[in-house]
């Protein structure tokens, strides 16, 4: 229910516009803070400089979705079905490099392009939640908004898409969090009087469409429609309507469902969460499983193959594609895992992931410390019969989100998108009794504090990011990969790496693949000198023609080494390897 309107003009509101002085500016601050469009302006802008900033930041599972959107436009669309990546992403990574056509340096570029792509799609999706929300909150014919819920409503989309989620990391997390506003703007739209059949038909698709995006959207979907089944949010819902959005949902995930069952060989709706389970509750190693932990969980159908006992070198470079095949489909490399289900092991997991939320929490204290004050000013506010239903749902559906997670994994970044509704909801109960100035002061006192947090590191990233282009500075993945062309390997070489080469982003830049592993000694062991002779002679008979390590291992002969350019505080080098048959150099 609408709270009374004060002295400043909501959206639509005339009472101050004609004032004069000090009353008529403090009218024209508080429309102008109302408006949708200032808080777009204000949201792009925020989000452009981060994308800017970052337009060269990389991560592994990046890699992968671009390498996957690489492999779809050269081999076709199957290449989108992968066990634990999801298809949406590199499929509107692949369309952008379709009509772009972008040379080595601006791939990465586009790729937070096609970020910030997603995270305009999310602002959509977001503002369309909130003009559902708000009108939902009408009290009849009233036609004023309660003051200052825009403002909130945008900071708190702002704070959360920027700080939780962000435009650095590469994912498909922004996509997710507009199918979740989406959803949540279409539940708000389907409990009216009179809703047709076409809200609960988009509602389905909106949630269907989201599984193509993340994995864990299937089981949260599916959550979410039975919650509007089991407690319909108004009277005049209708469940006969309801089961029109199950049935699409069905149909729109099902393309996806029988892919992923004819690539596994079995029903599955995806590997996420059997490997997220496997590594992060029973502790299966995450990189280069070689089922020498005793089979406790299992044995590797196709394991990394062992071709030098020692020191040991793994190699993987068939049949999986990608600049660094271990991580482009590790469903591949982990298929005859076994999960267990553990107490114990549980009861850990569980422990450690509310660990991780209560850190959450507490990077929350401004948005607690607006509703501990509007809880201490007027208490709960009591909706009339089904006003409060709708709001419960949406809270309950993060609650559930949050359970899932816990479950296995908790990075905040996959459960943010439904907070945000959740503390819209959370703000519209509280305060009830309050008088309204108080409320309102409340209200816009937190949603200047969340701006300003994000606004704050707004210069500073843009100084980083004007330095870059004038090219004051270079990414570091582009210095090891020039210092690599310098010391001769070619695009289409193959590459091993001392260590794992999840930051193996050079190799991408200049057109390689790693496709083998010299596991390093632990500290104090190091390398003799025919170790590092047996170690060339392996590599070379598999066509590798560069070892890359990012630390030199102990033991290294440094006159086969050659340092890299500094890229980050990282120290590369690069050893040679002659090809098999030649004078070793």
């Amino acid at each position: 229910m609408s709270s009374p309107s004060t002295t400043e003009a909501g959206p639509g509101e005339q009472g101050d516009r004609g004032r004069s002085g000090r009353g008529g500016r403090l009218g024209g601050v508080a429309g102008l803070l109302n408006r949708i469009p200032f808080w777009w302006v204000v949201c792009l802008l925020a989000a452009a400089i981060h994308s800017w900033t970052h337009a060269h930041a990389m991560n592994p599972d990046g890699l992968a979705y671009l390498d996957m959107a690489t492999e779809a436009l050269r081999d076709g669309p199957a290449n989108l079905v992968n066990g634990l990546w999801s298809p949406a992403l590199p499929a509107l990574i692949g369309v952008a490099i379709s009509i772009l056509q972008p040379s080595p340096p601006a791939e990465f570029p586009l790729v937070h392009g096609v970020i910030f792509a997603s995270y305009f799609f999310a602002l959509i999706s977001f503002t369309y939640f909130l003009k559902s929300w708000l009108a939902e909150g009408k009290d009849g014919s009233t036609p004023a908004q309660p003051s200052y819920e825009t403002p909130l409503g945008f900071s708190v989309f702002l704070w959360f898409t920027i700080e939780f989620i962000g435009l650095k990391p590469v994912g498909p997390d922004l996509l997710m969090a507009g199918v979740v506003f989406l959803a949540a703007g279409l539940c708000c739209r389907i409990q009216s009087e009179g809703s047709g059949w076409k809200r609960f038909a988009a509602l389905g698709a909106a949630l269907g469409l989201g599984y193509y995006a993340k994995a864990p959207m299937f089981p949260l979907g599916m959550a979410l429609l039975a919650m509007l089944f089991v407690w319909p949010p108004s009277r005049n819902f209708s469940r006969r309507k309801l089961l029109l959005a199950v049935g699409v949902f069905l149909a729109v995930s099902a393309p996806l469902i029988v892919f992923m069952s004819g690539r596994v060989g079995r029903f599955s709706l995806g590997q996420s969460g059997e490997l997220n389970y496997a590594w992060h509750v029973n502790g299966l190693r995450q990189m280069a499983w070689t089922g020498n932990d005793g089979g406790a969980l299992g044995t590797p159908v196709h394991p990394p193959r062992t071709i030098l006992e020692k020191p040991l070198v793994l190699e993987f470079a068939d049949p999986v594609k990608g600049t660094y095949p271990l991580w482009y489909d590790p469903s591949y490399w982990y298929e005859g895992a076994k999960t267990r289900i553990s107490l114990s092991e549980q009861s850990r997991t569980l422990a450690t992931n509310a660990v991780s939320y209560w850190w959450a929490s507490q990077l929350q204290f401004i948005l607690i410390g607006g509703a501990l004050a509007l809880l201490a000013l007027g208490g709960l506010r009591r909706p009339a019969a089904d006003r409060g239903r709708m709001g419960m749902i949406l809270v309950g559906w993060a609650a559930a989100a949050c359970v899932l997670f816990a479950l296995i994994h908790v990075e905040f970044r996959y459960v943010a998108a439904f907070f945000v509704p959740a503390w819209i909801v959370v703000y519209r109960r509280l305060g009830g009794d309050a008088e309204s100035a108080s409320r309102s002061a409340v209200l816009l006192c937190v949603s200047l504090m969340l701006t300003v947090q994000v606004a704050s590191t707004l210069p500073g990233l843009a100084a980083a990011a004007l330095a870059r282009s004038r090219g004051k500075t270079q990414p570091g993945y582009i210095q090891v990969a020039e210092g690599l062309r310098a010391a001769g390997v070619k695009q289409g070489d193959r590459l091993a790496t001392a260590g794992l080469a999840l930051d193996a982003y050079y190799a991408r830049y200049n057109g390689s693949r790693v496709i083998a592993h010299l596991l390093v000694p632990d500290a104090g062991q190091s390398l003799s000198a025919d170790d590092w002779s047996r170690v060339k002679q392996t590599l070379a008979r598999i066509g590798v023609t560069a070892l890359v390590a990012r630390q030199r291992p102990a033991g290294a002969l440094p006159g086969d080494w050659r340092d890299l350019p500094a890229a980050g505080g990282d120290r590369y080098s690069v050893m040679r390897i002659p090809a098999a048959g030649s004078a070793p150099k």
